[in-house]
């Protein structure tokens, strides 16, 4: 019997067309990897993933506030190399 043996980890991604809650798991802890059939910890997080594997406020959407409109003004701002 052989005691060699590849220590292989996996990452997936499942995917489903449309607008819907999904489910973020990372590894929280890891049992004893040198035994095959190792226990692995998850934690859990569910809402909106988006493209980046992430869960939270989509940033990418944001817009600017109309309440600041008006409220200041960069006036004239030089730029180039004898600025």
């Amino acid at each position: 019997m052989a005691t060699d043996h590849a220590a292989v980890r996996i990452a997936m991604t499942v995917g489903e067309r449309g607008e819907h809650l999904g489910h973020l798991y990372h590894v929280k802890s890891e049992g004893d990897t040198s035994a095959e059939g190792t226990d692995v910890e998850l934690t859990e997080e569910t809402g909106r993933i988006f493209a980046d594997l992430t869960i939270g406020v989509n940033i990418s959407s944001a817009m600017p506030l109309d309440a600041n409109a008006d409220l200041s003004s960069r006036e004239c701002h030089c730029t180039g190399a004898d600025s």
